[in-house]
């Protein structure tokens, strides 16, 4: 089932980098508190990044249902991402824009 998801990304817990977005396909809609894994990227070209900085999977925070908008009914918010500094998010972004697809839109700082 082909879903929409939204990540808000931050370098620190008060500065926002931006936001990540797309479609993925899972085996069936997560309900809220299931978590989504970004261990094994869809594209085997890409390897998962290195360290325990980034989170392997984030948590479904909220569920809508909509009527079928470009081939996604279903939007999922994740939980948001709070790393340390502007080069990890920019790593972060990178491998799920790389891995999976995704979309990043960077806030001007």
């Amino acid at each position: 089932m082909k879903v929409r998801i939204d990540i808000s990304l931050f370098s620190s817990p008060t500065e926002s980098y931006g936001v990540i977005h797309g479609s993925i396909d899972l085996a069936s809609t997560p309900r809220i508190g299931e978590s989504i894994s970004f261990l094994f990227p869809l594209n085997e070209k890409i390897r998962p990044l290195e360290g325990e900085w980034w989170p392997e999977s984030l948590l479904v925070k909220n569920v809508t249902h909509a009527p079928v908008l470009a081939g996604a009914s279903v939007l999922l918010a994740l939980e948001p991402v709070v790393l340390e500094s502007r080069n990890q998010c920019e790593a972060y972004a990178e491998y799920l824009e790389n891995g999976f697809g995704l979309f990043v839109d960077v806030y001007v700082a």
